[in-house]
């Protein structure tokens, strides 16, 4: 009797196994290869699940919580360890497998990792959408806006300076823009 019902449940499982293969082929979009660089970057994911005896792919969320952790103890910059996650949802993304990625346990191990607040110019609504962003998502926007913020320094900088020389009288030549300024002063764009 136990083998008949081992039987059934094999014919079942085959039933569904070609159902969702049938599924994928209907939906199935082209599959990129993954590049050097990303598999560069899933090396030290692969070193780490060997190393613990556990499986790398299909990962586990839990697998990959823990490898957010231990790079982050071992002082792996953050960049390099959203890169490796990065690495980890394209492959399994490739495989047509889900992503472990975009869970829970992973989402809470990034958290613990990815440190941001939102950005200073954000109003205070902007701000308590923050939390719901993915860690991935606000690590961009605080290194787009840190960014930014240099930009704008070195530019205000650079016209303190020029306001500066102007003053002091080491620059007197007006600073010419366009065409009709170098007609107004008869001097040559600088």
């Amino acid at each position: 009797m136990a083998q008949l019902s081992n039987l059934i449940a094999q014919v079942k499982a085959n039933e569904i196994a070609q159902n969702e293969l049938a599924l994928a082929q209907q939906l199935a979009a082209p599959a990129a290869e993954l590049d050097d660089e990303t598999k560069w970057h899933l090396a030290p994911f692969i070193q780490f699940a060997t190393t613990a005896n556990v499986r790398y792919c299909p990962a586990l969320p839990t697998t990959v919580g823990a490898f957010i952790l231990a790079q982050a103890a071992l002082k792996i910059s953050e960049q390099q360890i959203l890169a490796s996650v990065s690495a980890i949802e394209q492959w399994h993304d490739h495989l047509g497998l889900p992503s472990p990625v975009a869970t829970t346990a992973a989402r809470f191990a990034l958290e613990q990792v990815v440190k941001s607040e939102a950005p200073r110019s954000w109003t205070k609504e902007e701000k308590l959408m923050w939390t719901t962003l993915p860690p991935e998502i606000r690590a961009v926007i605080t290194r787009r806006d840190a960014d930014q913020c240099k930009a704008m320094r070195r530019a205000q900088n650079q016209a303190a300076e020029a306001r500066k020389r102007f003053s002091d009288g080491t620059d007197t030549k007006p600073v010419v823009t366009n065409e009709k300024d170098v007609q107004e002063h008869g001097q040559e764009k600088r």
